[in-house]
């Protein structure tokens, strides 16, 4: 249990900033996911997205429970190489694929989902070279009712798709193995719009032919996290459950392949689904002031600590005080270390404040850790609790880290 005694504590040991890692709860997040879907149709797999958060105890956690790795880099490649996930196990998005790292990929059995005919005409070529052959997917693009057209992908809509459908058929050393979707929008329409046109695509396909040599369907990732009390603020967003994303994308995959065996895997690659509620940021209270009626508190974190994309937005907070309802409650808006006048962590705090205070911002699992940049300080540690037991798993980086690069 978290007290204002224990982050006293923590203070002294590990400074001012740091985050907490709830490892259980991971395990627990995608023992929930994966049920949800295998309920619903039994060949389903989790490829966790390391861009979301790439924290080795993390993705060893999941990998410990069968989940495989969807990287869209080659550095995230490395890094799931190095948490020995083996190349059929890996499925490698994304639209920046440096053509040997293509190619050593796509040789070694990771699963790559292709996103632009320049890949795919390097990989034609190659492949009549070597004369071996080479497995792809295809990263499609449709309309799913967004307001803004997704960059990503191929437009399944168009000639020139089709065009290269054709070419693979007619290609000795290529086969298509797979079929990769994904789009920026947790609500569940969205999820219910893309299996409706995932639908409808495999359909198409499997009466042209084009669908024989194929192994899995992903749908991506994307998934908001469940729903918990200290999100109920978020009276106006609409959180999908588990179950509730897994209706549609399966009933697409037992339509379209009634009536086959051995039918393909489903691929789903959450990453906030998985992470976003397992993780805390502390932060202490260092200088109130007020500044023309308003009052701000300093804190020795920054917004960018806890995801700057996210902004307007109050995450869930606990203030941990020795002096608890000791004072004039005031408002407060808590801002950051930085010169940045926007770095903003929560406006409007209504109550006992006073420095010294310990701050706790929860559900910063999510593009948090990945996100800080070396801006004005360096990141700060990570320690795991658990079972009363405190591991340090990421220590404070320091200016060597940050210099080290530089000739």
């Amino acid at each position: 249990m978290i007290t204002y005694d224990l982050l006293k504590k923590l203070n002294l040991q590990y400074g001012d900033s740091f985050y907490i890692l709830d490892i259980n709860e991971v395990k627990n997040n995608f023992n929930l996911f994966l049920t949800a879907f295998l309920n619903k149709y039994e060949n389903t797999h989790i490829a966790y997205s390391y861009k979301t958060n790439y924290i080795p105890h993390i993705c060893k956690a999941i990998h410990m429970l069968g989940g495989r790795a969807e990287v869209v880099s080659e550095m995230e490649y490395e890094m799931a190489k190095r948490n020995n996930v083996s190349d059929a196990d890996i499925f490698y998005n994304g639209p920046y694929k440096k053509f040997d790292y293509l190619h050593k990929m796509i040789v070694g059995g990771v699963h790559v989902n292709l996103d632009s005919y320049e890949e795919f005409n390097y990989v034609s070529k190659i492949a009549s070279e070597y004369g071996k052959p080479y497995s792809i997917g295809l990263r499609c693009n449709f309309d799913i009712g967004l307001d803004r057209v997704s960059r990503f992908g191929f437009d399944v809509e168009d000639e020139s798709f089709f065009i290269m459908l054709e070419k693979i058929e007619n290609h000795p050393n290529i086969k298509l193995t797979g079929l990769h979707s994904h789009f920026p929008e947790r609500r569940l329409f969205a999820f219910v719009n893309r299996a409706d046109k995932m639908k409808a695509l495999l359909l198409k396909l499997k009466r042209a032919g084009f669908l024989k040599d194929l192994e899995y369907v992903s749908f991506g990732g994307g998934f908001y996290g469940k729903k918990t009390e200290s999100l109920d603020f978020l009276s106006d967003v609409d959180f999908p459950s588990f179950s509730d994303y897994a209706e549609p994308i399966c009933s697409t995959m037992n339509i379209v392949f009634d009536n086959i065996v051995n039918k393909p895997e489903l691929i789903l690659e959450p990453g906030t689904a998985i992470v976003a509620d397992t993780m805390s940021f502390f932060t202490k209270v260092i200088s109130i002031k007020t500044v023309r009626g308003k009052n701000y508190a300093t804190l020795s974190g920054s917004t960018y600590n806890i995801n700057p994309s996210v902004k307007n937005i109050n995450r869930p907070i606990n203030v941990y005080s020795a002096q608890q309802e000791i004072g004039e409650k005031k408002e407060y808006d808590f801002v950051g270390y930085t010169c940045i006048e926007d770095d903003v962590l929560y406006r409007k705090f209504y109550g006992n404040l006073d420095v010294n205070d310990y701050v706790l911002f929860n559900n910063v699992g999510s593009y948090s850790v990945v996100f800080k940049p070396p801006f004005i300080l360096p990141n700060v540690p990570i320690i795991m609790i658990d079972n009363d037991k405190v591991t340090e798993i990421k220590r404070q980086e320091s200016l060597e880290d940050i210099l080290i690069s530089y000739n």
